[in-house]
């Protein structure tokens, strides 16, 4: 485990520490639960380089803090539908196919109107939370920095939690349960009888930030996921249901059809690469260019967050710089010889269309998330040049669209009949109130 992901880890069972004994002194109350709201942010926050979080100071984040405290007194958060069951709307791309296989609204928290009586409940609420942060800063071994930054996301906790109508709402179904206002949203729902349900749309990346279950039930796609989740304690009244990924499924319409002279090869290029796996992006495109036969070219499909500029260098006639939103990525993908990202989701995408998507990563040991070993039975992994050159030459036989489907997906590409049928049999499960839902966190073991 290198030295990131150590630091991080002790700093987050600092944390955690501090929880508990918050725990003891306000074991059901707001106070308690505002700290908790923050364990992932705070955490993320240790994980990634200063350079990475912008420029902002401790003057700066101080202000920004105060805004939001002002801010705070008039936030009366409310839900855009009220339907039987709702999607919580995080990402279109994910909530939008789910919501319609299920036939059900994307509901949106949005600020209503300004009423007395909500100004009211935040004016009280404002001294407990006041306490929280003067508390945590208080606490030695925990950052202040990090807890600045933490400070405005548990505000939105704050306005959140106890504050949202469910009227008519009996099922929440969400992908997301991370930030503070998710988790104000999960606890308030569950607290007043509405049962939650947690889908994936990709494997657990972020074992380290996100180790917190908030709903009631996971729709489990595979053993990846629940043995990073099981190994949690706080996740131990959630329960785990056999499940699969329900946004995928539109992955069925690609039909495999790769381009032939040239050949092509998609690289998705993984954003903070160099954070997460110490080796940049472009030591790996530089790999491929290198290895690649007479007969291939390459695409290099840009994440998102990353500005398409950084790779200019490397366009050639056999080398095409693909910025985020310009093709349809799974149209790319139908088309592609081989997909290679050191350890992108749409590597797990891509097999859902293709057996000739790899992961590359010459340092695994690097990896501050999740371990390669624990993936060789889904996806293959390229540690060396000597087997991407065996790779590229057709050599390898990689495990099976199939077979990765059988193990990683295993509903698909009818996981949305599955979730549905799990809807259904969770509605009729009585409600056990006797589980404390949020139970004292006790994370695994500083290294």
């Amino acid at each position: 485990m290198n030295n990131v992901n150590s630091t991080a880890l002790i700093l987050r069972n600092h944390y955690l520490l501090f929880i508990k004994y918050l725990k003891k002194r306000n074991p059901k109350g707001f106070i308690y639960k505002c700290a908790f709201s923050i364990l992932n942010t705070y955490t993320a926050l240790q994980e990634v380089p200063e350079e990475y979080q912008g420029d902002s100071s401790s003057l700066t984040d101080f202000i920004k803090l105060i805004r939001a405290l002002c801010k705070f007194l008039f936030r009366n958060p409310q839900l855009t539908h009220h339907d039987s069951i709702v999607v919580l709307a995080i990402y279109d791309r994910i909530d939008t196919p789910v919501a319609l296989q299920l036939g059900a609204p994307i509901t949106h928290i949005r600020n209503g109107e300004k009423k007395i009586g909500t100004f009211l409940k935040n004016v009280f609420k404002f001294p407990a939370l006041i306490f929280v942060m003067i508390d945590l800063l208080l606490q030695k071994e925990l950052s202040k920095k990090y807890l600045l930054k933490s400070f405005i996301p548990m505000i939105d906790f704050a306005a959140i939690y106890q504050c949202i109508d469910f009227k008519n709402i009996k099922q929440i179904v969400t992908h997301r349960d991370r930030y503070p206002d998710e988790i104000a949203l999960l606890m308030t729902a569950r607290e007043n009888g509405i049962q939650t349900i947690k889908i994936d749309n990709l494997s657990p990346l972020d074992t380290y930030a996100h180790t917190t279950l908030c709903c009631e039930y996971y729709f489990c796609p595979n053993s990846i996921n629940s043995n990073v989740f099981s190994a949690y304690f706080h996740n131990s009244n959630v329960t785990t249901i056999q499940g699969a990924l329900p946004s995928w499924d539109l992955l069925d319409q690609y039909s495999y059809e790769p381009d032939q002279n040239p050949k092509t090869i998609l690289f998705f290029t993984q954003y903070w690469s160099e954070v997460f796996t110490g080796v940049d992006n472009t030591f790996y495109i530089q790999e491929i260019i290198d290895s690649m036969p007479e007969d291939h070219h390459l695409w290099i499909k840009v994440h998102p967050f990353e500005n398409p500029r950084r790779y200019e260098y490397l366009k050639s006639n056999r080398v095409k710089i693909i910025p985020h939103g310009t093709e349809d990525v799974f149209h790319l993908i139908k088309r592609a010889s081989f997909c290679f990202s050191v350890y992108s989701a749409l590597s797990y995408e891509a097999k859902h269309i293709c057996s000739t998507s790899f992961l590359i990563n010459y340092y695994p040991e690097k990896l501050i998330q999740e371990d390669y070993k624990e993936l060789s039975n889904f996806i293959d992994h390229i540690a060396n040049r000597r087997t991407l050159e065996a790779v590229l030459m057709g050599k390898i036989q990689p495990i099976s669209k199939q077979e990765f489907i059988n193990r990683f997906n295993p509903f698909y590409p009818k996981s949305s009949h599955a979730l549905k049928n799990c809807l259904k049999q969770i509605e009729k499960l009585p409600r056990d109130t006797s589980k404390n839902p949020f139970p004292v966190p006790v994370g695994p073991k500083t290294p």
